[in-house]
């Protein structure tokens, strides 16, 4: 694990008053930066495997697909998604850095990785440990 990681964790860890050795806060090193981190989402919370990157500002949980290392996020039966999150929003302007304007005024997202691009518009869910 990279020494920022190794940072970020400990803070974190502060943050939400935890114990090293606790397991209600694991994490499972999947590349360099990037970490597989046993989570809940939605309401009612559903446990999710989430993909972290610690150079990113997204995470992201599989919806759908053929193949799936957990339970598939099934946002149409949580209660406290939010499908579009608007361009006037402060969820926005944090999340996409003064976000992009889509139709209806929805925050739209284009993320650029080394080997492809994904974009969307910009959603929310409540995340619990």
């Amino acid at each position: 694990m990279d020494i920022r990681s190794e940072a970020r964790i400990s803070q974190l860890m502060i943050d939400h008053d935890l114990e090293k050795d606790t397991n209600e806060f694991q994490i499972y090193p999947l590349y360099t930066s990037e970490f597989l981190v046993p989570l809940k989402i939605g309401t009612p919370p559903v446990p999710q495997i989430l993909a972290m990157d610690t150079g990113s500002l997204y995470f992201w949980v599989q919806c759908d697909g053929k193949r799936s290392i957990g339970p598939l996020y099934k946002y149409s039966e949580s209660s406290s998604y939010v499908e579009d999150v608007f361009c006037d929003t402060p969820m926005c302007d944090l999340i996409m850095l003064k976000g992009q304007c889509g139709v209806s005024r929805r925050c739209d997202y284009t993320y650029k990785y080394a080997t492809g691009v994904t974009k969307g518009n910009l959603a929310s869910d409540v995340v619990t440990c």
